[in-house]
C-alpha cells in the first residue's frame, strides 16, 4: 500500500497527537486535558469483548500474539497486554506511537505506513480506525490486516448510510462506511470464514455499526 495514500491522514492524526492525543481517540470533553478515569477502563472493556467474541472462533487470547491496528495512546493496547501472550501496536501517526510508548514502554508501538509485518501476529485486530478511511483504502487495509493474520481478525466497521458513504464528522474527522456483504467478500477472497457478526453503535451512538471476527480456513 502506496505510504503517499498515509501522508494526509498521518498529518492530521499527528496535529491531534501534539494538541489533544485523548481526545482525538475518545471525543469526550473529559477527555480534553488528559485520559479521564473512564478512558483506560473503555479499553478494558473493548479487550473483554475481543476475548469474548474471538472465543467463538475456539481461540484463547492467552495463547495469541496480538497486533493492533491504530493503537492511538494504547488505550487497547495495555488491556490487551494483560489478556494476551504478547501485544504489538501499530499507528499511523508518529506522533501517537511517541505518546503510547511513553504511556506504556514494556509494549511496542510502531509506525504503520501500510504495511503490517508479514505473518508476525496471530490475531489483527483494530478499534474505531478503520472507518476514518476512505472505503478502497479501508478495503486495502483490511487485505493488510487479513494477510499478516495467522489465526484470525477482529474489527469494527460502520455500515454505510444513505446514498453517501461518508458519514458525519466528529469534530472535523470524516467517517465512512463499508457495506457488509463487501466486508464478507474481502475476508472470503483473503482465505478467511466470518465466526460472528454482531451489531454496535462503536462508530457514533445511533449509527448502525459492525464487529466482525473472522478464521483463517486452514485452522
Amino acid at each position: 500500500m502506496p505510504t503517499s495514500e498515509f501522508e494526509h491522514v498521518a498529518q492530521n492524526w499527528d496535529h491531534l497527537a501534539k494538541t489533544e492525543p485523548y481526545y482525538a481517540v475518545l471525543t469526550d470533553e473529559a477527555n480534553r486535558q488528559g485520559p479521564s478515569e473512564y478512558f483506560w477502563q473503555s479499553g478494558d472493556v473493548v479487550a473483554s469483548l475481543i476475548q469474548r467474541e474471538v472465543a467463538l472462533a475456539g481461540l484463547s487470547l492467552s495463547e495469541l500474539h496480538a497486533c493492533e491496528l491504530g493503537s492511538g495512546v494504547g488505550r487497547v493496547a495495555q488491556a490487551m497486554y494483560r489478556l494476551c501472550k504478547s501485544v504489538t501496536g501499530f499507528d499511523v501517526s508518529q506522533t501517537m506511537v511517541e505518546v503510547a510508548s511513553k504511556n506504556f514502554p514494556y509494549i511496542p508501538f510502531k509506525h504503520f505506513d501500510g504495511r503490517l509485518e508479514p505473518l508476525s501476529c496471530d490475531l489483527v485486530y483494530s478499534v474505531i480506525v478503520l472507518q476514518h478511511n476512505p472505503p478502497e483504502v479501508i478495503g486495502r487495509m483490511l487485505r493488510t490486516m487479513f494477510s499478516a493474520a495467522r489465526h484470525a481478525v477482529w474489527f469494527q466497521l460502520p455500515l454505510p448510510t444513505g446514498e453517501q458513504d461518508t458519514m458525519p464528522a466528529i469534530p472535523a474527522i470524516p467517517m465512512y462506511g463499508v457495506p457488509e456483504h463487501a466486508v464478507l467478500e474481502i475476508g472470503r477472497q483473503s482465505g478467511f470464514d466470518f465466526v460472528a457478526i454482531i451489531n454496535d453503535h462503536f462508530a457514533v451512538p445511533g449509527m448502525d455499526s459492525r464487529r466482525y471476527v473472522f478464521t483463517r480456513k486452514n485452522i
